[in-house]
């Protein structure tokens, strides 16, 4: 049998005896691609809209409300470099405590 894609011969498998495409993996790729595109074009609503209207609701919010969540994320921006430093600051004097008892041999 010869494949529809690469038009080399093969052999189908035994257990699937009306196999019309190669095993190869560039050919297998290409009727995956395929068959998803004939999946899309039969079901061309399946994707559209699926949220639901909360996250239709939130999503327009976000929309309208961009400025105001710009700020937001520079506001937390500031606030979570400040913890960063603090948290730094501490870590590196507890390991500093560590190393000296290391040394000490506690």
């Amino acid at each position: 049998m010869e494949c529809l894609i690469c038009h080399k011969p093969f052999e189908p498998s035994k257990y699937r005896s009306k196999q019309r495409i190669c095993s190869d993996p560039g050919c297998q790729h290409k009727r995956q691609l395929a068959n998803m595109g004939d999946w899309r074009h039969q079901n061309p609503d399946y994707f559209k809209d699926r949220r639901s209207p909360e996250d239709r609701a939130k999503a327009l919010w976000r929309i309208k409300n961009r400025e105001y969540i710009k700020l937001h994320y520079e506001e937390y921006k500031t606030r979570h470099r400040k913890y960063m430093r603090e948290y730094m600051r501490e870590r590196r004097r507890h390991k500093k405590i560590e190393k000296k008892t290391k040394e000490i041999g506690l």
